[in-house]
């Protein structure tokens, strides 16, 4: 068997390896996550959908800044990804114990 193959074969079994655990859902709904204070729902927090919706905004606004040439794109894109950093990590220092 030449090497290429076995590279080949060694791929196809881990890309399928990958693909049945991708398949698993990590979070089921109505599942509860026990914690020290109790248990809490396995959905995200207010705080970290509308952070996450803030980003989706974000990388929305940066993809149309770009399709359009524009020139303050590395500027916003700059800018508004520090903006966003910092309220991810504001949120997990405020908001550490929940899900």
């Amino acid at each position: 068997m030449s090497e290429v193959s076995q590279v080949d074969d060694t791929l196809r079994i881990l890309l399928r390896d990958l693909a049945k655990e991708s398949a698993r859902p990590t979070i089921r709904p109505g599942r509860r996550l026990s914690t020290r204070h109790g248990t809490v729902s396995a959905m995200p927090s207010l705080s970290a959908r509308i952070i996450l919706a803030l980003t989706v905004v974000y990388g929305g606004a940066v993809a149309i800044l770009a399709i359009l040439h524009s020139d303050a794109v590395g500027t916003f894109a700059a800018i508004g990804g520090v903006v966003i950093g910092i309220l991810w990590v504001l949120r997990g220092l405020f908001f550490r114990n929940q899900v």
